[in-house]
């Protein structure tokens, strides 16, 4: 469904919405990609560190697919946000772009601000 929403309002992801019910798993009001890497950046330093699990949910609850996050993650690297760290469980460093963040993912990986 957000696919088809993003399809619709490529600026927002707002897209048609019939009469949806109080509570629903994606009831949170919309924001604007603007403002998402902000509550992004809030969201992993919140932790002593986040998951790819964990970023994939908190995405998809704040209505936003995993290729914006992605998309995020790649400007930060691409900013030399030095800072902003993604590595295995094992403590390895993840290879550029290779940041996992779906339904499945194959392997673990970590995000923290230091």
């Amino acid at each position: 469904m957000l696919e088809a929403k993003w399809k619709i309002d490529k600026q927002n992801g707002r897209g048609f919405e019939l009469n949806k019910p109080k509570s629903s798993f994606f009831s949170n009001q919309h924001i604007e990609l603007s403002d998402y890497p902000s509550k992004l950046e809030s969201y992993i330093k919140s932790g002593k560190y986040r998951t790819n699990k964990e970023l994939h949910l908190y995405g998809l609850k704040n209505g936003f697919l995993p290729k914006h996050t992605n998309e995020i993650f790649r400007k930060w690297r691409k900013d030399s946000f030095n800072s902003f760290k993604v590595y295995f469980c094992d403590g390895n460093k993840v290879t550029k772009n290779s940041f996992y963040i779906s339904h499945k993912p194959k392997k673990e990986v970590r995000f923290t601000f230091n």
